[in-house]
């Protein structure tokens, strides 16, 4: 979503097993994830020519943290540092997920 500039938006998931109903044959699932990630210290952010406005224009608010929340940057900044926008994303998962 951030280096898409907005073009791409992170959907939220969960993976839940199947029930069968009664008397209904079971069914397995098989799942494949693969995850990309930058270097730690990669620099990461929109496209030339695209503003943070495009990215976070339609970002989840309710099911997981605001992409606002955990993209910390400055005014002057065009870019993040990647292993600081992932600890700011594990800081806000765990705020949201635990808070009362």
């Amino acid at each position: 979503q951030i280096m898409s500039g907005g073009v791409l938006v992170a959907t939220p998931h969960q993976v839940r097993s199947h029930t069968p109903l009664e008397g209904a044959k079971p069914i397995c699932r098989e799942t494949f994830a693969l995850f990309m990630e930058p270097q730690w210290d990669a620099a990461i952010g929109p496209p030339e020519g695209v503003g943070y406005d495009e990215v976070l224009k339609e970002e989840e608010v309710e099911l997981i943290p605001p992409l606002s929340k955990r993209l910390k940057r400055t005014r002057d900044q065009s870019s993040v540092v990647f292993g600081q926008y992932l600890a700011d994303s594990f800081q806000e998962y765990y705020k949201h997920n635990n808070s009362e």
